[in-house]
């Protein structure tokens, strides 16, 4: 089975530390904040491209957590995983939220 990956920015000054993502399974998660929104959008893993995307925005942070790990266990099936999945999105949107 392939394994997640979670892929963290240097710093918060780089342009990428705006968005969250992450990849497990065949799926990709990208996430950012935008217009006062918690967006989350979700693709299947291609080869050269991600297919079948859809996208979601919560009010919350809480909500977009939630979704991630949601989202993260349908995909690699393992309770585990997907909790280290909605960490990561918390402490990003933590992150994101202050500053």
């Amino acid at each position: 089975m392939e394994q997640w990956v979670k892929f963290q920015p240097q710093s918060l000054s780089d342009d990428a530390a705006a968005l969250f993502a992450w990849r497990g399974g065949e799926i990709a998660l990208f996430g950012e904040y935008a217009d006062g929104r918690w967006v989350l959008a979700r693709g299947w893993r291609r080869p050269d491209t991600l297919s079948d995307v859809r996208r979601w925005s919560f009010p919350t942070p809480e909500q977009f957590v939630g979704q991630v790990r949601r989202l993260a266990l349908e995909a690699v099936g393992d309770r585990d995983v997907a909790e280290e999945a909605a960490e990561a999105a918390a402490a990003w949107t933590a992150r994101i939220a202050a500053l």
